[in-house]
Formats: structure tokens, C-alpha cells, sequence
């Protein structure tokens, strides 16, 4: 669940919660249909949104992908279930954390550009696959990801 909503949950221990706080809690209950929508997508299709991505970054980076491209398809997964898990209880906190540590494993492995245009890939796949809807809340996640390579790059 959001921690800024739980957070006021705990706080008003006691009281009533007040307006600003009943709006956190009225913008959470308007966008969790949305989120959950992006969650199942996700975690239906992330297998096949990966390898599509692949297929194509493999069409003008055939070797990288040859070589890596299973560690690509594992973290490619693992962003898309972390960034759904992070869109379902609407907690960037906790996706951001994970960008860091995968901007400092792509760093350590000179694989900065590679993996930013990768998610790029990514991206245009999701875009054309999953409803607008569903594919602008992954996206924002991914656009993350993007930006924390580029700026290695």
C-alpha cells in the first residue's frame, strides 16, 4: 500500500484524518484499478515482452545479445516485476532503490549504453502490446531505468 497513506494512517491514531490526508487515500482508491491492470499485464506478459525486446536489439546488436542475452532476459525481468510490484502499492521508493543498484552493476560492467537502448527497446514493445494506460505506468518506470544509464553513458 502507499506509505505516504499508511504513514497518515498512523499518524491519525486517535483522530479523524483530515481532508489533505482523505485526498491521498481518494487518489489511491481512483488509480488502483489502473495499477492492478498494469500488474497483470505484467505479470502475464513479461516473458514475452523480454524476448521480443531482444529479438529486436539482437537484429543490430545480434552478438551482445548472443553472448549476454540471457543475464539481459533475467534483469530485463526482474525490472518489469519490480517496477509492477512498485505500481501496484504506488511505492517508488522502493523501484528507485533498485535503479541505483542496477545503475552501479551496469557501471561496473561498462554496460551502460547497451543496457539503455535495450530498455528502450523495451519501451517501444510495451507501447505497442499493453493498453496506453497500462504501458504509460510501466513506461515512467522504465524511463527511470533509461535515465539513470544515460547519465553514465
Amino acid at each position: 500500500m502507499n506509505k505516504t497513506f499508511t504513514q497518515e494512517l498512523q499518524d491519525a491514531e486517535g483522530r479523524y484524518l483530515s481532508n489533505t490526508e482523505l485526498l491521498t487515500l481518494d487518489q489511491y482508491a481512483q488509480s488502483y484499478s489502473a495499477r492492478v491492470t498494469a500488474y497483470a499485464y505484467v505479470e502475464r506478459y513479461a516473458n514475452q515482452l523480454v524476448a521480443q525486446a531482444l529479438q529486436q536489439l539482437a537484429q543490430t546488436d545480434g552478438p551482445t545479445v548472443q553472448l549476454h542475452g540471457h543475464l539481459c532476459q533475467r534483469d530485463m525481468g526482474d525490472v518489469l516485476r519490480l517496477s509492477a510490484r512498485a505500481i501496484l502499492m504506488d511505492n517508488p521508493e522502493d523501484f528507485q532503490d533498485f535503479v541505483l543498484w542496477m545503475q552501479n552493476m551496469m557501471r561496473a560492467v561498462k554496460k551502460e549504453a547497451q543496457s539503455a537502448k535495450a530498455y528502450g527497446i523495451l519501451q517501444a514493445v510495451i507501447q505497442t502490446q499493453l493498453p496506453p494506460d497500462a504501458a504509460t505506468l510501466i513506461n515512467a518506470h522504465l524511463q527511470q531505468v533509461i535515465d539513470s544509464l544515460l547519465m553514465l553513458a
